[in-house]
């Protein structure tokens, strides 16, 4: 697997079988599905400066991983 493009996550098996069901159900793989909770989650929870902040986190995560 390619770590600098994708990464392994734990989840259990309860939300793993509803997660892949719903990706199922809605035409989508896990990846995708999960993709499109995440980003619905943020709009909803995150404020503007909260997603600069993590905008800022995750490039500077990536500028270490790249380094």
């Amino acid at each position: 697997m390619d770590t600098t493009k994708w990464k392994s996550i734990l989840a259990t098996r309860k939300v793993y079988s509803e997660l892949a069901a719903l990706s199922r159900l809605e035409g989508r793989t896990i990846s995708g599905q999960l993709r499109l909770i995440f980003e619905s989650w943020k709009q909803v929870n995150l404020s503007k400066r909260d997603l600069q902040l993590l905008q800022s986190e995750v490039e500077a995560a990536e500028n270490v991983v790249v380094n």
